[in-house]
C-alpha cells in the first residue's frame, strides 16, 4: 500500500490542490477486509475509496499518515487519534498570525464528503455480484467519463472568475468588467459611453490583466475555480486571450468548425506573451486614436530610438486585426526560415518607421473590417498591376521586418526546413495522431457486442495484458507530465529575468 501511494504521488500528486480547496466532491467508499499471512493476525476492517483514491492518499500525505498509520496505528491507539484531530481543530482558536500554511492545508484536508455502500440488491435473474457492481460505478466515473471541455474552454471559463476578482479589488468598475466579459449589446456599450472598436477592448483588456503589478490579483482569481500552484505569463496569456475572443467568436460563428479559430487563438497567445506587455503604463488611455498613437511611436522614435508606449500599443491593436484576418501567424514548419514568434514579429515592426506605420494601417483597415494592407516606408498602401491594393501576409511581415541582425529579407526556401524546431514540431504532431489512433482503437474493441452488451464489459480485458499496458501507459504520461514540468520552469525562469530586470530599472 505504500508503494501504491508513492506511485499516486508521483503521478497524480493533489496535495497542492487539497490544501487549496480540501477535498470538495463526494468520495466512493466501501468496507473492506484486509487478511494477513500470518494466520495469528487477525483481519483488518477499513473504509476505502471504491477507486483508489488520489484525494485520499493526497490527504494522508498532508498529515504524515502512512498505510500503517492508517490500518494499524490510530485504530489501535485512539489517544494519538484524538490528539491529531484536536491539534488540526485548534487551529481555529489560534490567532491568525499565528497559524501557517501548512496548518491551513491539514485543516482543509481533514474532512470529505463521502458516499458509503454497504450493499448491493441485484435485479430479478441478474447475476451481477457487489464487486462488479461498484467496479462499474467506478468505470462510468473514470473509463467512461464526461468529455473534457478541452483547454481552449477551461481557459475561457477562468476568465470569469479573474475578472470578478478584478472587481472586487477595485481596479474595475461594474460597466467596464460586463465590457470585458462581453456581456453589454453594442446598444449598451454605446449608452455606456465606452468605445466601439474592439481594437480598443483588446488594449484596456491587456493593459488590465497582463500588468505584472496585478499578478497576484490574476492568480486569486483562477485559484477561485482551481488550485493551480504557478500562474505563468504563458497561462495569462491563455486565458486573456479566450477573453478578447469571446465577440470575435459570436460573430465569427464560420470559424468554430474550421481551423481559423485555433489559428487565431494560437496566434493571440504568442502575442501576448510579449514581455512589455508586464510593464504599466504603456496604454494611453482615453486616446484611442490610430493617427495621435502613430504621431506619438514617429515622434518617440525619432528622438529617443524606441517607439514608447505609443508603439506597445499600435503593437496591441494591430496586432489585434493582423492575428484575426490570418496575416500574422503563429510560428509554423516548412513555411520560411523564419521562426520567431508573433510576439518578436511585433518587437521587429514597432522598432523601425515602416513596420509603425503597417500596424497603424492594420488599426484603420481592421476597424473597416478589412484584411489589412501592405504599406510602403511612407505609409501608403501597395497597389498591384490593376492599381489595387496588395493585402498583407504572414511571409510579407517575417521578410520585410526580419529579425535583427538580417540585412536583407529572407526568402522562402522551398521544400521542408529542417531544424531543431520543426523536427520536434513534426514529431510532436505524429505522437498527437498516434494517442487520437490508440483512442479510436480502444472504442472499437469497447464497441464489440457480447450477448447482452459490450463484450469487454461482460468478460472484461485479460488482466496480465491490460496491467501491461496500463503500466507502459502511465510510464508514458509521466515522462509527458516531466516535459510539462520542464517547459512551466522554462516559462517561469523567462518571467523571473524580466522581473530581475524590472528590479534593476527601479533602482
Amino acid at each position: 500500500m505504500d508503494r501504491s501511494n508513492g506511485f499516486l504521488a508521483r503521478h497524480n500528486d493533489l496535495v497542492e490542490t487539497i490544501g487549496q480547496h480540501g477535498i470538495l466532491r463526494e468520495l466512493l467508499l466501501t468496507v473492506v477486509r484486509i487478511d494477513h499471512e500470518s494466520e495469528y493476525e487477525q483481519p483488518v476492517w477499513a473504509l476505502a475509496g471504491a477507486d483508489g483514491s488520489s484525494r485520499i492518499s493526497a490527504s494522508h500525505r498532508i498529515h504524515a499518515l502512512g498505510a500503517s498509520d492508517v490500518l494499524y496505528g490510530l485504530p489501535g491507539d485512539d489517544r494519538k487519534y484524538r490528539q491529531l484531530l484536536s491539534q488540526v481543530l485548534g487551529t481555529g482558536e489560534r490567532p491568525r498570525e499565528e497559524v501557517t500554511s501548512e496548518d491551513v492545508k491539514r485543516a482543509r484536508s481533514l474532512v470529505a464528503p463521502a458516499t458509503l455502500v454497504l450493499r448491493f440488491i441485484p435485479d430479478e435473474r441478474s447475476a451481477l455480484k457487489y464487486d462488479q457492481a461498484v467496479k462499474f460505478i467506478v468505470g462510468i466515473t473514470h473509463v467512461e467519463p464526461p468529455k473534457p471541455w478541452g483547454t481552449a474552454s477551461e481557459n475561457d471559463a477562468l476568465a470569469d472568475p479573474v475578472i470578478e476578482e478584478f472587481l472586487g479589488a477595485g481596479r474595475l468598475t461594474r460597466t467596464r468588467a460586463e465590457w470585458f466579459a462581453a456581456d453589454l449589446t453594442p446598444e449598451q456599450v454605446q449608452s455606456n459611453v465606452l468605445d466601439p472598436w474592439a481594437d480598443t477592448r483588446v488594449a484596456e483588456i491587456v493593459s488590465t490583466f497582463l500588468s505584472a503589478e496585478d499578478h497576484a490579483i490574476f492568480r486569486r482569481g483562477v485559484l477561485r475555480i482551481t488550485a493551480k500552484s504557478k500562474v505563468t505569463g504563458d497561462f495569462k496569456a491563455k486565458v486573456v486571450t479566450e477573453m478578447i475572443l469571446r465577440p470575435w467568436r459570436a460573430t465569427h460563428a464560420d470559424a468554430d468548425g474550421a481551423d481559423r479559430v485555433s489559428g487565431t487563438r494560437s496566434t493571440l497567445q504568442r502575442m501576448l506573451k510579449w514581455t512589455p506587455l508586464q510593464a504599466p503604463g504603456w496604454h494611453i488611455s482615453g486616446d484611442n486614436d490610430p493617427d495621435k498613437m502613430l504621431e506619438s511611436a514617429l515622434g518617440n522614435l525619432a528622438k529617443a530610438g524606441s517607439a514608447g508606449a505609443a508603439g506597445v500599443e499600435l503593437g496591441v491593436r494591430g496586432g489585434y486585426y493582423l492575428a484575426v484576418h490570418g496575416i500574422l501567424v503563429r510560428e509554423a514548419r516548412g513555411r520560411t526560415v523564419d521562426y520567431r514568434t508573433p510576439s518578436s514579429v511585433l518587437q521587429r515592426m514597432t522598432e523601425s518607421a515602416h513596420g509603425i506605420r503597417t500596424l497603424h494601417r492594420a488599426i484603420v483597415d481592421g476597424r473597416q473590417n478589412r484584411k489589412p494592407q501592405r504599406v510602403d516606408e511612407s505609409g501608403t498602401p501597395q497597389l498591384n498591376l490593376s492599381s489595387k491594393p496588395i493585402e498583407a501576409d504572414d511571409q510579407w511581415l517575417r521578410t520585410t521586418f526580419t529579425a535583427l541582425g538580417e540585412s536583407v529579407a529572407s526568402s522562402p526556401v522551398e521544400g521542408d526546413v529542417t531544424t531543431p524546431e520543426s523536427e520536434f514540431e513534426a514529431a510532436k504532431a505524429h505522437f498527437a495522431n498516434l494517442v487520437a489512433s490508440l483512442e479510436s482503437a480502444l472504442v472499437a474493441a469497447e464497441s464489440v457486442r457480447g450477448h447482452s452488451r459490450a463484450f469487454v464489459r461482460e468478460q472484461g480485458w485479460p488482466q496480465v495484458h491490460a496491467e501491461d499496458l496500463g503500466l507502459r501507459l502511465d510510464k508514458i504520461s509521466g515522462r509527458l507530465k516531466m516535459y510539462a514540468a520542464i517547459a512551466e520552469a522554462a516559462e517561469e525562469a523567462h518571467s523571473d529575468s524580466w522581473e530581475d530586470v524590472k528590479g534593476l530599472e527601479e533602482e
